[in-house]
């Protein structure tokens, strides 16, 4: 029989809770990143978990791409929460009308921005969004057909094909579940132009999570390293090798796979405060992982909201209301997109404070972290722009004004 002092007793004890609650905290921190809901079959079954898009989607922060049809749908009135664009008729027909003839429009949000999906015919979806507001959308990538992986709280790893989906509820993950998944991979990226930035980054465009491999060869033959192993991975003049730091310290050279070669389709970053940013193989140089990790719970993604804005003319007017950007943007959780060189940006408009046209090329973002970006060779923010629809109230027709009229916009 072992016997304790009083002092050590209670330390063992404090230490045990401690852990206890250290673990439990942990769990949490990366359950509240993970998307979780539950899946509706057409059987009428439903099961709850942790859910990934096949191999790829498995946080709030990854990005659901779809195109949108030309029909937007508003709520059943048992399922509106709130009003929304506050008294607007929410037909709006004369934004669809011209728009989608010759020219669909994409469709891209967080997934932590979307309360359900409700699969239709063929690759309809309907998406709901935190309001109550829904829109239709139709296939556009293979988000919409894949694979779902789910790790049902009691069953385990089950896999669904997208055509026995009928309805995907999602929700905020219980902190007493343990995660199926590594830790996030989560750190900051260095570029040549010495930009850096800060975040949950997927490497390839593909790997997430600490439990994911990065393949390569060494001198040893092929190697299989689990991220979680790796401190820093830094590329290689040419641009066809990368060296590894351990978090032992070891150092490693690593070729012969498009995860460590030119053949990487870039890194992607998402920041909060910006978006996501997609750093290209040329200009990407070292990336540094982090241990401390900044989560993104599901309940951290607001509500979406109209986008509210002034749109100044070169005439010197000012135009005032709820705007469609792009005659097609209507909420604040979509995205501009833009490039700036070899690094590409998905920013939501909620964080942005400011666009001005700066010519036919490039339009100047500022966000609302004081940070500037200088955008272009996308339609969000050059010539190919279709103007903005601006509506004052429910009973007038729209303002319409050309992008090449348009000096700049203020986002309320």
């Amino acid at each position: 029989m072992i016997y304790y002092t009083s002092t050590l007793k209670y330390s063992l004890i404090l230490c045990f809770f401690l852990g206890l609650a250290t673990t439990e905290s942990v769990s949490g921190q990366y359950n509240s990143s993970l998307i979780y809901g539950t899946i509706y079959t057409i059987d009428d079954d439903a099961y709850t978990g942790f859910i990934r898009w096949g191999k790829e989607e498995m946080y709030w922060h990854d990005i659901f791409n779809s195109v949108k049809t030309n029909r937007l749908r508003t709520p059943d009135q048992d399922q509106k929460k709130k009003p929304f664009w506050d008294d607007m008729d929410w037909s709006l027909g004369s934004i669809w009308k011209n728009t989608y003839q010759d020219n669909p429009h994409t469709f891209a949000c967080l997934f932590g921005d979307l309360a359900s999906l409700t699969i239709k015919r063929g690759d309809k979806v309907i998406l709901e969004f935190k309001n109550g507001a829904l829109m239709e959308v139709e296939g556009g990538s293979n988000d919409v057909g894949a694979k779902l992986v789910m790790h049902d709280f009691e069953l385990g790893k089950i896999t669904f094909d997208w055509d026995d989906l009928k309805r995907i509820e999602f929700s905020q993950a219980p902190d007493n579940l343990d995660p199926p998944y590594g830790t996030p991979l989560y750190g900051t990226v260095l570029t040549d132009r010495r930009k850096s930035f800060t975040g949950h980054i997927k490497w390839d465009l593909d790997e997430r999570n600490g439990r994911d491999i990065l393949d390569g060869e060494s001198k040893l033959g092929d190697q299989k390293i689990p991220f979680e192993k790796i401190k820093i991975i830094e590329k290689l003049w040419g641009g066809d090798a990368v060296d590894l730091t351990f978090e032992s310290g070891r150092e490693m050279k690593l070729d012969g796979s498009n995860d460590c070669d030119s053949g990487n389709r870039g890194i992607g970053v998402y920041v909060p405060g910006i978006g996501s940013v997609e750093i290209d193989w040329d200009d990407f140089t070292k990336v540094i992982f982090k241990k401390e990790i900044e989560p993104l719970p599901f309940v951290s993604f607001p509500e979406p909201q109209g986008i509210l804005a002034d749109v100044l003319t070169f005439e010197g007017n000012i135009y005032s209301g709820y705007i469609a950007y792009d005659k097609d943007e209507i909420w604040d959780l979509e995205f501009i997109d833009g490039d700036d060189d070899d690094i590409e940006y998905q920013v939501p408009v909620r964080n942005i404070k400011k666009i001005v046209p700066k010519n036919h090329s490039f339009s100047k973002i500022v966000l609302r972290n004081g940070e500037d970006l200088l955008l272009g060779d996308r339609q969000d923010v050059d010539h190919d722009n279709d103007g903005i629809l601006i509506f004052k109230n429910k009973e007038a027709e729209p303002i319409y004004i050309p992008w090449e009229d348009v000096d700049e916009i203020i986002f309320k």
